[in-house]
């Protein structure tokens, strides 16, 4: 898939998985309330960021900013389950 189709795709994806929140459109703008909703981790996955966490002392909005950024991603790889 080309480029251009799969960041249409994404976009359209935003659009669908934000369309009841007012101020939100898109994994940037989405508030932190909002990850258990639309970032969900795997066992592996919440293991593996975890311990990322404490070697690398990244900060919450670091953790924010690694989920959003998958979420991202996985909608260009057009995964469902982000």
């Amino acid at each position: 898939m080309a480029i251009r189709e799969r960041i249409t795709s994404a976009r359209e994806r935003h659009q669908q998985r934000f369309s009841r929140a007012a101020k939100t459109n898109c994994f940037a703008r989405m508030a932190t309330r909002h990850f258990k909703q639309h970032c969900k981790l795997d066992g592996d996955s919440h293991e593996l960021i975890c311990v990322a966490m404490i070697e690398l002392n990244l900060s919450a909005s670091a953790y924010d900013r690694i989920l959003k950024v998958s979420g991202i991603i996985a909608d260009l790889e057009s995964k469902t389950d982000t």
